[in-house]
């Protein structure tokens, strides 16, 4: 990696000495030259004019980002040395660089015409954008790249020209998708028809999830969690707004659009089924005539198609799936002791479980001084041992192994078993040695009463199956008669055996005799600014670095919002490419929280403090941590990571995990 970062700054000084003079010449020759005459209106390359949709349809091509769907997307290129516009045929030139190369001759290399003709506005050759059609909401957009520096007085100029070359009259808006954008806006500097991310996201009506084909009975449910042991393996649920429990099926659609960090994304990313937000299918009478029968369900990228099919049909389709192959989950229960935050990382994984252990990893990179970042005070962690110990009490072992020998597929006799196991894990007493223990480390860390004891298993967050949202976190009050430091442990433990959590390791052929339960304990967090999620890469452009962050305010959950809440969304863009040397961030928005009136949730230094503090945990987990299917290049690494501000506007991450 450093050998990298050492050589691709040795090329960038190379390119600009290189490209020095030509810097120069460009910064400020201005448009001197004279104009050349161009009479080819349309040729295999380009167009001079687009006089209607059918001649748009002929060049457009896919967006280099995938955050919207159902796009028609033509680059636009205007070459200020003849002040000719050109709609390029975007199938044919995926990049501006490449067609001003190939058929404007230009002849620098790729890293001076980025600096050219992004990272300044002033004589720049070529003004640079997109001009975009959103089929569902009938929209044209001007749109210009996230950390393109262009001036008002350019876009200005680029408008003017495609409304003089097209058949777009009064209907072309420019997108303020950017913070810069934002800037030149707030500063009434752009005067032109403008429209939002939050109304090109609101415009949407269909969201992919994961794609894929599959058979199923067709079941139409608007309550998951009343319906849930009604609902088979087989089932393909249609269903509404963001669901807090998805119980295990063959594939399923929901009416509202999700955040790509919500559990059903998560748990429908982690389980390949089919799935998918269309605003209008609950409109579909042709689908309601297919409730409770056999149907196919085939998920793209703009389209879900579900079909009428046979019982033999949807037999074939279940004799070849392959059963998952079994997995024995690791893990240490004979370490005894509670470790402090210090004292464990990683390797302690078998012995605390997993999400434990991100955070002592976490607090590794924040005692670096270079990290401006902070991980929840007074953190401990509860090994397996004494979640194994407390099981063993003889009546909680023998309905334990009852139920896991047994393993019933009758759901409602499987859901009172596991309730009645809860019960009994609740009700036993905890060794007084482990909770003297602990209260003891609570009045030594002298960071409050008050504790968020939380998941930290074997089962959870790793490859292949990251239980999102199948187990759960309780408060604990030094002290308090009520919220008890020891019913928060017993709840944890017997979060286990949520009926969510046993079925979703059935699905996944965990064996469920290999399961472990540690807790993870830190100061609770009574008031906060913001919480949020972030992904450490572009999740919307494949071949291009960035962070994608899901945000809001307060409290208000982002993976599992209350319905019709939408939470901020942007992706998080270093601007190094475009400028030489520079630790910049330019910042592209997908949606506007629907609770802030048109207030970012965070501001520009607030997300530059992140997207640092990110960037430092990603290099530690990319250079120190053996996580499975490892990406070899560093832009396609991904952490999922939970972070909150807290009143006193201090970044704290409070979980790391791979993003399979």
């Amino acid at each position: 990696m450093l050998m990298k970062k050492a050589i691709n700054i040795f090329l960038l000084i190379a390119t600009l000495a290189l490209g020095s003079g030509i810097f120069l010449y460009y910064s400020f020759k201005g448009n001197k030259q004279e104009k050349k005459a161009i009479t080819v209106q349309k040729t295999t390359s380009f167009y001079r004019r687009i006089n209607n949709l059918s001649d748009f349809k002929e060049i457009q091509g896919s967006p280099l980002s995938g955050k919207f769907k159902d796009v028609w997307s033509v680059k636009l290129v205007y070459d200020t040395e003849t002040d000719v516009l050109y709609y390029v045929h975007s199938q044919k030139f995926r990049y501006h660089y490449n067609f001003c190369a190939e058929i404007l001759h230009y002849n620098e290399p790729l890293e001076v015409f980025n600096i050219l003709n992004y990272g300044k506005n002033f004589g720049r050759r070529f003004y640079l954008a997109s001009l975009n059609y959103y089929g569902q909401s009938k929209n044209y957009t001007l749109e210009f790249v996230s950390d393109d520096i262009i001036n008002a007085e350019q876009i200005t100029t680029l408008y003017k020209e495609v409304i003089n070359t097209s058949y777009l009259t009064d209907s072309l808006k420019v997108l303020v998708s950017s913070d810069y954008l934002a800037r030149l806006d707030q500063n009434s500097q752009l005067t032109l028809p403008r429209i939002y991310p939050s109304a090109i996201y609101s415009g949407q009506q269909y969201q992919l999830l994961q794609r894929g084909l599959t058979y199923g009975i067709l079941r139409f449910s608007d309550n998951l969690k009343e319906d849930y042991s009604a609902i088979n393996p087989g089932d393909i649920l249609i269903t509404k707004g963001t669901p807090s429990v998805v119980p295990v099926c063959a594939g399923i659609i929901t009416d509202v659009f999700q955040t790509p960090l919500s559990h059903i994304s998560v748990l429908c990313h982690n389980r390949k089924i089919p799935s998918a937000a269309s605003l209008t299918i609950w409109n579909r009478k042709d689908l309601q005539k297919l409730n409770g029968l056999p149907v196919s369900l085939k998920v793209s990228e703009d389209s879900l198609q579900i079909l009428a099919a046979t019982y033999a049909e949807l037999g074939n389709f279940r004799k070849n799936i392959p059963e998952p192959k079994r997995i024995a989950l690791k893990g240490n229960p004979e370490a005894k002791n509670i470790l402090r935050i210090n004292d464990f990382g990683f390797r302690q994984r078998n012995e605390i479980g997993n999400k434990a252990a991100g955070l002592g990893e976490l607090n590794k990179v924040a005692a670096k001084r270079s990290s401006k970042f902070v991980i929840p005070e007074g953190a401990f962690a509860i090994p397996f041992w004494f979640y194994k110990e407390h099981l063993q009490q003889p009546e909680i072992n023998t309905l334990l192994m009852s139920i896991v020998a047994t393993d019933s597929k009758d759901i409602k006799v499987l859901q009172e078993q596991l309730k009645k196991l809860r019960k009994l894990i609740k009700e036993a007493p905890l060794n007084p040695a482990l909770l003297q223990q602990i209260k003891t480390i609570i009045v030594s860390n002298n960071v409050g009463n008050s504790y968020r004891f939380r998941s930290s298993s074997n089962a959870e967050d790793r490859d292949g199956f990251s239980g999102a949202g199948l187990y759960e976190s309780k408060t604990g009050i030094l002290n308090d008669t009520s919220k008890t430091i020891e019913k928060a442990i017993k709840a944890v433990w017997a979060s286990a055996w949520n009926d969510e959590a046993f079925l979703e390791r059935r699905a996944g052929n965990i064996d469920q005799r290999t399961v472990l339960m540690g807790v993870l304990a830190h100061r609770n967090f009574p008031d906060e600014l913001s919480n949020g999620v972030a992904v450490t890469k572009n999740l919307y452009r494949k071949d291009f670095p960035g962070m994608t962050v899901n945000v809001q305010i307060g409290e208000v959950e982002v993976v599992a919002p209350p319905d019709g809440v939408v939470c901020e969304q942007f992706v998080c863009i270093p601007v190094s490419v475009t400028k030489f040397f520079s630790n910049d961030i330019a910042v592209d928005y997908l949606t506007y929280s629907s609770l802030t009136k048109g207030k970012r949730v965070l501001s520009m230094a607030q997300i530059t403090l992140l997207y640092e503090s990110l960037d430092k945990i990603k290099m530690h987990y990319f250079n120190n941590i053996e996580v499975g299917n490892k990406p070899e290049e560093y832009n396609d690494f991904g952490l999922d990571i939970e972070f909150k501000f807290d009143k006193n506007n201090k970044l704290y991450i409070k979980q790391v995990r791979p993003y399979y």
